[in-house]
């Protein structure tokens, strides 16, 4: 499968966003029209699931990345990314991931190898009751000796409804979610994000809510957050293209 995609902004003269992990992996901001072509590979299809898949993508700034996913066994699988955000290869990443996936528990072993830092990763999720899902992450950064955990749950309280819980070491964010579901195709959501500046330092607080509408061949997103920034977005999509238009106001 090939898809191309044209991400056009409205205004080159407006400041281009770029979030702080583009920033540290060298990426280039968004602020000019950029030219996407994806390629997909697929074979070997059992159960309706691929069991060996290649994937690879690139754009006209210079990125570039490059994806093989392998079925090993009925619950294992194993998954190699490379990534070159820029076209310093300093900021080149690879990972390498080993996946477990069953009914009721999910696992994840994880290298990621770069020329700024190493870093071992494991995270498991189990479902404890019918209701209820509890998990953690593991990070070790061996050129930082560092170790950090983090932890995340959610709880189901009917057909409609779900709660997210959800604290992140690598971030030193707290996250509380909820997702209620209005009607068939409607989703209302929200999010409330606490993240401590630092000793001495004052708290960061988002809270951020927002609606989705899905419809058979397009969907409509509109979210607002306590800065002041309400956004929305339309896809349309159909078997040949798919159109996604995005307006972002900063009220403040």
């Amino acid at each position: 499968m090939i898809s191309q995609n044209w991400n056009i902004p409205y205004s080159s003269s407006a400041p281009a966003y770029q979030s702080e992990k583009e920033r540290m992996m060298g990426a280039q901001k968004v602020s000019a029209p950029n030219y996407v072509l994806s390629l997909q590979l697929v074979s070997q299809i059992e159960k309706m699931q691929p069991s060996l898949m290649f994937s690879t993508r690139s754009d006209s700034a210079g990125k570039l990345e490059f994806m093989a996913l392998k079925k090993l066994a009925e619950h294992w699988s194993l998954k190699l990314s490379a990534s070159f955000p820029s076209k310093d290869i300093m900021f080149s990443q690879l990972s390498v991931d080993l996946c477990q996936e069953k009914r009721d528990q999910n696992n994840l072993f994880r290298l990621l190898l770069s020329s700024a830092e190493n870093m071992y990763y494991f995270s498991s999720m189990q479902r404890v009751t019918s209701a209820l899902a509890l998990g953690f992450a593991y990070v070790y950064m061996p050129t930082r000796r560092m170790a950090m955990w983090s932890y995340g749950g959610s709880l189901t309280t009917s057909e409609r409804q779900q709660f997210f819980l959800q604290y992140s070491a690598l971030q030193q964010s707290y996250i509380l979610g909820y997702l209620h579901a209005l009607k068939r195709g409607t989703t209302l959501f929200s999010k409330y994000e606490v993240t401590p500046m630092g000793m001495g330092k004052e708290v960061k607080t988002t809270a951020v809510c927002g609606v989705k509408q899905r419809y058979e061949s397009s969907e409509i997103t509109v979210m607002a957050n306590s800065r002041a920034k309400v956004s929305t977005m339309l896809a349309l999509s159909n078997q040949i293209i798919t159109l996604k238009l995005c307006a972002i106001v900063l009220t403040l």
